[in-house]
């Protein structure tokens, strides 16, 4: 079970480096996308929760509160 801090790199290609817990992405860190998207920040449960920045592919950045995965305003 991943629990604490650490890098893992999914078979998508996609890699996680920062907070785990009971095996879910959950506290800060940062997930890099093969497609050059990225996202970094807060997570809770393998989401994007709380305080962080996206980058999308059409290049637009997402600066600001996230909840559940979505980007509030």
């Amino acid at each position: 079970m991943m629990h604490g801090e650490g890098r893992y790199e999914f078979g998508s290609g996609a890699v996680y480096v920062g907070h785990w817990k009971e095996n879910k992405m959950c506290g800060k860190g940062s997930i890099k996308y093969r497609n050059g998207t990225w996202y970094e920040g807060d997570f809770i449960d393998n989401e994007y929760h709380g305080e962080g920045a996206y980058l999308d592919v059409d290049g637009r950045l997402w600066e600001g509160i996230f909840f559940k995965g979505n980007f509030t305003l």
